[in-house]
């Protein structure tokens, strides 16, 4: 498997699609990247590894404890790369179309839980479907359903109005620059998204927005280059920059 240029990621990927296809037997369906190592602006300094696994049908509660369990193995013993780990188990019906409320065993930087999958998963599906990083598995495009641009504009509204303005009441969180980065680019992505109906990567989406809002470039281009630094600084821009998406969608 030489899936991606990092020979680590690649041992890792394999052994989770080992571990989960011993795990699920008939019931694996296939593995998929999504998040930056499908969409092309993966940062090994800041960046998951996103996942998805398909299976046939949900999984019982015996399944998804087995998988806990191989997942906190992995994540002990796997190298630094197992940390970055993010993905779900994801029946077929569920992949197909997203519709709110879906629940499904998620692993993330807290744990592996069953936790219902947001409106983003609109995004991941396109990413998956039209990206088509294939861990193994049938073409996606077989799984999942086409993605249209009023679903993604429909989406953006939602994460920004529900998720991204609950998060600034208290914006403290954005104090080290690679949040703000991650808040900005996020933010470009998001205008994108919402202008054109596509999910591109950060960059890409960053350099659109810069040109097609040019008050804000200075504070786009710098963000390009702030994505791992831990410092503190002002994070007023970062804010308002912020805000001004969230009005733009409504």
């Amino acid at each position: 498997m030489q899936l991606t240029p990092y020979p680590d990621i690649n041992t890792l990927l394999r052994r989770v699609l080992y571990s989960a296809k011993a795990i699920l037997g008939d019931k694996f369906v296939g593995m998929y990247l999504y998040g930056s190592l499908a969409s092309g602006d993966f940062d090994p300094e800041s960046s998951d590894i996103d996942f998805a696994i398909a299976t046939t049908d949900d999984l019982d509660g015996a399944t998804i404890d087995r998988l806990k369990a191989m997942h906190n193995a992995v994540k002990a013993n796997g190298g630094q790369w197992a940390r970055h780990l993010e993905g779900c188990y994801i029946s077929l019906a569920k992949l197909c179309k997203y519709t709110p409320d879906q629940s499904v065993p998620h692993l993330n930087e807290h744990g592996f839980e069953v936790r219902t999958l947001g409106p983003d998963w609109v995004f991941q599906r396109q990413v998956i479907r039209g990206h088509r990083m294939i861990v193994a598995g049938p073409d996606p495009r077989k799984l999942i359903d086409a993605v249209s641009k009023e679903n993604i504009q429909r989406a953006v509204h939602d994460v920004l109005v529900n998720y991204w303005s609950k998060s600034i009441e208290d914006p403290s969180w954005l104090k080290q620059k690679k949040y703000q980065a991650f808040a900005v680019l996020t933010m470009c992505r998001a205008l994108y998204a919402f202008k054109l109906g596509e999910i591109v990567s950060k960059p890409e989406a960053a350099n659109w927005a810069a040109e097609n809002h040019a008050t804000w470039a200075p504070l786009i281009r710098r963000s390009l280059t702030e994505r791992a630094s831990r410092d503190e600084s002002d994070y007023s821009q970062a804010l308002d920059f912020i805000k001004f998406t969230i009005n733009y969608v409504q």
